[in-house]
């Protein structure tokens, strides 16, 4: 059973109104931002400020949460991927979104088009993946929806190809790919 749907998706180069649709019309309730700097000087719409404003005006709300789920690169006490999934205020954000999950309708959001191209998947898809009662769902730029199984194929598909097969179960196959992504992401190279 299915108690948290967890949206992603990235807000790339889309304006204002394109995002908007996208939450419109996958009925997304809360936007929880994942980046670690929430910040664009590409696009401006999608500095903090401006989301904490825009997406209230039309009944989307709004929380920051990259201080504790945002990836590397920001956050001078933890150095990999792994380093922040062992954090106890990383657990704890997570399961602050499980919480959400089980009221409104979330989409974790960072920059990058591709979930396959960001911590979103990386870091965080990684550690939800596996909770009993969570489904994990990755609206696309298109505005499809890639669920958590298909990315997870598509993952070892692209990163592992052919090798990919010699692991068995499935399972450690999708562990082995989504630890070559944190290694491509961050430089950690995978054990063993």
């Amino acid at each position: 059973m299915t108690d948290a749907v967890i949206h992603t998706l990235g807000h790339s180069n889309h304006d204002l109104g394109d995002l908007l649709a996208l939450l419109g019309h996958h009925g997304i309730e809360v936007v929880v931002d994942v980046r670690a700097v929430p910040h664009s000087g590409r696009f401006p719409q999608y500095r903090k400020r401006a989301l904490e404003r825009s997406l209230p005006e039309h009944d989307i709300g709004y929380r920051w949460m990259g201080d504790t789920l945002g990836g590397v690169g920001k956050r001078s006490d933890a150095a990999t991927f792994a380093e922040i999934a062992r954090r106890r205020d990383f657990h704890d954000a997570l399961d602050a979104v499980v919480d959400l999950a089980a009221a409104h309708r979330p989409a974790l959001m960072c920059a990058e088009r591709d979930p396959v191209q960001c911590h979103r998947t990386a870091l965080i898809a990684r550690q939800l993946r596996t909770r009993p009662g969570v489904a994990l769902r990755h609206i696309l730029a298109d505005g499809s929806v890639e669920p958590q199984a298909s990315l997870d194929a598509r993952l070892v598909a692209e990163l592992l190809g052919d090798q990919g097969e010699l692991f068995a179960p499935r399972d450690d196959a999708v562990e082995r790919a989504y630890a070559e992504l944190a290694a491509r992401m961050t430089g950690e190279r995978p054990a063993g």
